[in-house]
């Protein structure tokens, strides 16, 4: 690489030099980056031949931006973007289009990727946490799509901040918020949930009860919500999650991997050779003694062998196709001979807007457009949101059903892509009000209440002597003994009778006299 000179530039300056055709302006920039963006991309894509693929494309298409100046602002954020979009169009369709033998994903082990950055502590027992939390943290991470997983690496592990995100990746700054937030919670929550099942669970024995009661998967948020709204009531499982690794940092901290020796030089041959003019061009096939032009006599005046009505006639052919093509770009709005748009009919078939409703997922439908290539969809709490540009469903779907809402008002956003790669603008739907569903045992109270009245009245007209009971209570009191039901309430009004025998405790005091 001819970045000799470029270390002590800025990345701004750089991509100034390489916006005016410089080179090793670009070199610097790439070698300056590589290592992070390797680390990036291996982890999105997670196959070794693959992420050597989207970095090769991911340099070249940086490139090419440069020269159209559109990398003057936050450049390192901009080159992870690049990266970002190559990484999950390469994931979606599975490799190199056309190559057969495409990387499978476990090619690398999953292990490799959970190391904790700070391998050696000085502490043995602090160094057997970080790793143990970076095998959990990695656990979750794997579980994510290429989407959510690279959107987390760069702000956590990258320091990007949601401004240059929103920036770079073409969202809307509430957008980022709402997707990292939710990002962040499902990571710290899968990762308390984990620990404490390995922690706390044989020191609270209601934890032990409730997680043996959902057998699902760790990181599901049905195995998740019981168990974090027994954390908030427990003060012991509370005091042993202050003693775990924190989530964000485990994520942050995750020992980054080292390119293998000599791809960092292979990769930038072929960026070279891009920049060169030569990569693009396919390697020219020989010439076969049929395919050369045929010779003529030396000094003899060249005449064309094609006739002139054939090529007047070509002519008029490729006039006609610039104007068609000029009245298609033109008069659809450059969407090519079919432009989408997005449906008009989309609606609920399970709840109505504005109308409360305990059900967290809703149903949506739509009519099936044609020249739609893809969707891209989003649910936020906002009535006016954009998706990004990354296909969500395919062009043929016309439903979808959103996943478990937490109580609030939802709104859903659906942008519908052309067939030439082109995004129409958005459309929302809402609002979506969900709560909580309300609990239902109440109702079992409400007959208790008849038999105890029906029991009251019955002995309260039977007794209705209870007050004579203490006047007769010097001779009468064997009397009521024979009939069991009057003893019993006797004793408990009659205490005072009891006491007043008396009269023996007034004989002693003359004794003392």
């Amino acid at each position: 690489m001819q970045a000799s000179g470029y270390s002590s530039r800025s990345d701004t300056e750089l991509a100034a030099r390489a916006a005016a055709g410089d080179e090793p302006a670009f070199a610097a920039l790439y070698e300056r980056h590589f290592e992070g963006i390797y680390d990036f991309v291996i982890r999105t894509v997670k196959a070794p031949e693959l992420a050597t693929e989207v970095i090769r494309n991911a340099f070249i298409k940086a490139w090419d931006r440069s020269r159209k100046r559109k990398a003057r602002h936050h450049v390192r954020a901009w080159l992870f973007a690049t990266a970002r979009e190559r990484a999950v169009q390469a994931t979606r369709r599975g490799g190199r289009a056309g190559v057969a033998d495409s990387p499978r994903p476990d090619e690398i082990d999953p292990h490799v990727f959970a190391q904790p950055e700070s391998s050696e502590a000085n502490v043995r027992e602090a160094g057997l946490r970080d790793a143990e939390a970076a095998a959990v943290v990695w656990k979750f991470a794997a579980q994510l799509s290429p989407k959510q997983y690279s959107l987390l690496d760069l702000h956590l592990r990258r320091g990007l901040k949601v401004d240059e995100l929103a920036e770079t990746l073409g969202f809307a700054t509430a957008n980022a918020y709402i997707m990292l937030y939710r990002l962040r919670d499902a990571l710290v929550q899968s990762v308390s949930v984990s620990l404490l099942a390995r922690h706390s669970r044989s020191r609270c024995r209601e934890l032990d009860t409730l997680m043996s009661e959902f057998p699902v998967a760790e990181h599901s948020p049905d195995y998740r919500r019981p168990v974090i709204n027994h954390l908030k009531a427990c003060p012991g499982c509370q005091a042993n999650k202050a003693n775990f690794p924190s989530a964000l940092e485990a994520f942050a901290s995750l020992a980054p991997l080292a390119p293998p020796t000599g791809v960092q030089t292979a990769i930038w041959c072929d960026v070279s050779a891009h920049i060169n003019g030569i990569s693009p061009q396919p390697t020219p096939r020989s010439i076969e003694p049929r395919d050369r032009p045929p010779t003529r006599p030396e000094g003899a005046a060249f005449r064309p062998r094609v006739p002139v009505t054939a090529v007047l006639a070509a002519a008029i052919v490729s006039i006609i196709a610039i104007l068609v093509a000029g009245v298609l770009i033109f008069g659809t709005g450059g969407g090519g001979a079919s432009t989408a748009r997005d449906p008009n009919d989309v609606h609920s078939t399970d709840h109505k807007t504005a109308e409360p409703s305990s059900d967290n997922t809703i149903d949506l439908a739509w009519s099936a457009i044609p020249g739609a290539k893809a969707y891209s969809t989003m649910w936020s709490h906002l009535p006016i949101d954009l998706p990004d540009t990354v296909a969500d469903l395919p062009g043929t779907a016309t439903s979808t059903t959103s996943p478990p809402l937490d109580p609030g008002t939802w709104y859903f956003h659906l942008r519908t892509q052309n067939e030439d790669g082109s995004w129409t603008s958005t459309l929302h739907i809402g609002p979506f009000e969900v709560i909580a569903a309300s609990p239902t045992p109440a109702p079992s109270e409400d007959p208790s209440p008849s038999p105890s009245q029906t029991a009251t009245p019955a002995p309260g007209p039977r007794f209705p002597t209870a007050p004579p009971a203490p006047t007769p209570s010097e001779t009468p009191a064997p009397t009521p003994a024979p009939t069991p039901p009057p003893p019993t309430r006797a004793p408990s009004t009659p205490a005072p009778a009891t006491v007043t025998p008396a009269p023996p405790s007034e004989t002693p005091s003359p004794k003392p006299r």
